[in-house]
């Protein structure tokens, strides 16, 4: 667990230091280690901290392909989407909007084909190496998933999905376990990029905040 938690901030910090600067990168990597879930989970043996550290080293693979330009760096952005999914199902769902822009950006590119055939092979590489595991529980999987989404958040006593509690968990979340400072500096920073490019997402340019690479951190603590 430790070796994991040492593993997501070194990414955080080179997604940072790529996106804006080495100081960016040092303060991305300072406010994901002692955030409070990264603490609970090694402490605790969970398996949001996985979830977490392999998002990150997603994400700063994802930048460094250069928007699908690099065939050799597409082909690892692969290995690690494999190797996250592997590690815990949920990854998908976080890495689902970074895809999206991605896949977006390559289309729309000048040397679209080029792009796109970078991307394809990359989402090849992760389906080889998720698939030996996934493919044998794809009947079953989607039950898992609903069971665990409904059924047994009702048993354990969770509120229903789309009420005014529920969709105020998040907000009321993100503090305490997200950290104040980073919580402020996110939101700060996602103000800042709507204002200079509308609609851009912090994976897309050098422009986003140097807490945008926090924003990996967001999504395990929701599974």
């Amino acid at each position: 667990m430790w070796a994991l938690l040492v593993m997501g901030a070194l990414a955080m910090f080179g997604l940072g230091r790529r996106l804006l600067d080495p100081g960016a990168g040092v303060l991305a990597a300072f406010l994901f280690a002692p955030a409070p879930f990264v603490v609970f989970s090694p402490l605790n043996f969970q398996l949001d901290l996985p979830l977490a550290a392999m998002v990150a080293v997603a994400l700063n693979a994802l930048a460094r392909t250069d928007a699908r330009s690099r065939r050799g760096r597409s082909l690892v952005f692969g290995l690690v989407l494999g190797l996250g999914m592997l590690t815990n199902p949920p990854f998908a769902a976080c890495m689902s909007g970074a895809l999206a822009s991605g896949a977006w950006r390559s289309i729309r590119a000048p040397d679209r084909r080029t792009r796109v055939v970078h991307l394809l092979g990359a989402l090849g590489v992760a389906v080889l190496i998720a698939l030996p595991w996934y493919g044998p529980r794809l009947v079953g999987l989607p039950m898992q998933i609903i069971n665990r989404s409904f059924k047994q958040a009702a048993e354990g006593g969770q509120v229903s999905a789309l009420t005014g509690t529920s969709l105020l968990f998040y907000p009321k979340w993100i503090v305490p376990q997200f950290g104040l400072l980073a919580t402020v500096l996110l939101l700060g920073g996602i103000v800042a990029l709507a204002r200079r490019r509308p609609g851009l997402l912090p994976i897309r340019s050098r422009s986003a905040s140097p807490t945008s690479p926090m924003a990996a951190s967001a999504c395990p603590r929701s599974w």
